[in-house]
């Protein structure tokens, strides 16, 4: 087995760490009246302040040489230029070419004129397993509206739900229930073609997988042609007619599939923008501000006399029935804790 020789800055950080080691966060401060100011930024009135971590000024010039020394200055590069390349095309490209317009367009035939009030999104690629959350939250927070600019009701559906989760995980999940369930939700499958690390025939496969899934959704397989599988196994005819019905995918599913050369930084840099501009169009499309939360803003609201009820035991003003009762329980549980 061959070990790998830690670089020059990985090294000093090992070094660092033995150099603190035993020293308290107490001892830290009594040794530097300057650490609050000397261990914290400010940026367009921010303040991120790591005073109170295990670390000295001279831990965080070696991180960042550290930093350095990984390139993470040419990834936050390719990052930025990934964004700054699909930006530049959604603002100068026409329409009947431009990526983040025309798949808003579908999305909006989908869930406007179709009436489908779902999405789900599959990304091939375990690195983008957060994605689909992401992008729940990027178009439920922004679109999920029901009124227009100009205060009228919208008068037609709203942003439809976007869930998903990474193919292969989802394939033995919610795949079933989208080849044969009883609701026809539109799928999008993202998939990054060439693998950051080989393996093998591993990527062909992932591939093969997420395409032949678009391809299922679409042609499914008819009862005549289950039957005449089952037939060829050598099944008999009442064996047929007990299991062919429950084998038929009734197709004609929609989806879209994007397929990128690879994820990477500058990839994903256009993967981040594609989708945030895709849903500013979504919300030009439908007539809504996609830039307010008043309803994420309620809930915040109405959970502050719920928190005085459940600490205090005051009887929370305003709140239903349903809630008052709710809250006595929980209260009751929560004074019961360490009893049973």
């Amino acid at each position: 087995m061959t070990t790998s020789t830690p670089s020059d800055t990985w090294q000093a950080l090992l070094d660092h760490r033995r150099a603190l080691a035993g020293r308290s966060l107490a001892s830290l401060f009594d040794a530097d009246d300057a650490r609050p100011a000397r261990l914290s930024l400010v940026f367009d009135d921010w303040l991120a302040d790591w005073s109170k971590q295990r670390l000295t000024p001279d831990t965080m010039n070696a991180l960042v040489a550290h930093a350095r020394e990984r390139n993470l200055e040419a990834w936050i590069a390719a990052l930025f230029a990934g964004a700054a390349s699909m930006d530049a095309h959604f603002r100068d490209t026409p329409f009947e070419r431009n990526l983040p317009v025309l798949p808003a367009l579908v999305d909006y035939w989908n869930a406007q004129v179709l009436g489908h009030s779902q999405r789900v999104v599959a990304p091939y690629a375990h690195a983008l397993g957060r994605f689909p959350a992401y992008l729940r939250q990027l178009a439920l927070e922004s679109n999920g509206k029901s009124v227009q600019r100009d205060g009228d009701a919208l008068g037609h559906a709203g942003a439809p739900a976007v869930w998903g989760g990474t193919g292969t995980d989802s394939q033995h999940a919610f795949f079933q229930w989208l080849h044969q369930g009883t609701h026809t939700v539109p799928v999008e499958f993202i998939v990054p073609v060439r693998a950051a690390h080989p393996l093998g025939d591993q990527q062909s496969l992932l591939v093969a997988n997420a395409l032949a899934q678009a391809q299922a959704l679409m042609v499914g397989k008819s009862l005549p042609v289950v039957r005449a599988e089952l037939a060829a196994k050598g099944l008999p005819p009442e064996a047929i007619d007990a299991q062919a019905a429950h084998r038929v995918c009734p197709g004609d599913r929609p989806s879209t599939t994007l397929l990128l050369p690879e994820l990477n930084a500058r990839r994903l840099g256009q993967l981040l923008s594609l989708y945030e501009h895709r849903t500013f169009v979504e919300g030009v499309l439908c007539g809504i501000n996609s830039f307010d939360q008043w309803g994420v803003e309620l809930g915040k609201a109405l959970a502050a006399p719920l928190v005085s009820a459940l600490v205090d035991g005051v009887e929370p003003s305003g709140a239903d029935a349903s809630t008052v009762k709710l809250v006595a329980h929980a209260r009751s549980m929560m004074r019961a804790r360490g009893t049973a």
